[in-house]
């Protein structure tokens, strides 16, 4: 009499490794051109050093503020406010 043959389990497929999500804030600061990220209310949400040191700003100064009143354009009629 012939056997069955056995069935062996399946083995699960090799998982991704783990990459680590990437840390953009190192990438942002080793930028040596001024960049400053604004939402969609034109407030300012981060800053590298690089644009501090150009506008000669502080980051506690402008951030959450809105672009027009950190840097009002003279003549312009753009309101101040982000809102």
């Amino acid at each position: 009499m012939k056997r069955a043959p056995t069935r062996l389990p399946m083995k699960e497929p090799p998982s991704e490794p783990s990459v680590p999500e990437p840390d953009f804030r190192v990438l942002f600061e080793a930028v040596p051109d001024p960049c400053l990220v604004l939402d969609r209310t034109l407030r300012i949400v981060e800053i590298n050093t690089a644009y501090l040191r150009a506008t000669m700003t502080k980051r506690e100064e402008i951030m959450g503020r809105g672009i027009f009143d950190v840097f009002p354009v003279k003549g312009s009629k753009i309101s101040g406010s982000a809102s």
